[in-house]
């Protein structure tokens, strides 16, 4: 099925071999190949996987942009910790330009189910003004009606 292009047997082979779970021999080079062929093919965890690869430059080059990148298209399937890693990207300008506005935007989305999101967003409400809170108010609910 790997082979068909089904994205959750790519990402499952791919993990299986990652983590040399399931009988599969650890091969973390083969195990990202396949999570990345998940990834293309649309996969929101796959996506998630390779974003926090990038990021801690897990068995891949560190490159922020590359995990913003990933992160993003996770986030915009409703992956909510791929929501969290793209608002603090956004908040510390890791791999994309610094930027409090879409960082409270993109937070402001889960703050309902994880309090790291809450404390967060708490923080840069200090750092913005009345007018910028909804603006970022107006990005997270056209983000939302995307989801």
């Amino acid at each position: 099925m790997a082979e068909q292009n089904d994205a959750i047997a790519q990402y499952t082979l791919g993990m299986n071999f990652y983590l040399g779970e399931q009988g599969f021999l650890l091969d973390k080079v083969k195990g990202i190949e396949w999570i990345t062929k998940a990834a293309e093919n649309g996969l929101d965890n796959a996506q998630y996987s390779l974003g926090d690869f990038y990021s801690k430059g897990e068995n891949v080059k560190k490159d922020h942009r590359q995990a913003a990148i990933w992160f993003w298209k996770s986030a915009l399937q409703g992956h909510a910790e791929a929501i969290y890693r793209l608002g603090l990207q956004y908040f510390h300008g890791d791999g994309i330009n610094m930027d409090y506005i879409k960082s409270y935007a993109w937070l402001s989305l889960i703050t309902n189910r994880d309090t790291r999101a809450i404390n967060l967003v708490n923080d840069i409400s200090q750092k913005l003004t009345a007018e910028q809170i909804a603006e970022a108010g107006k990005i997270a609910s056209k983000i939302r009606s995307e989801l």
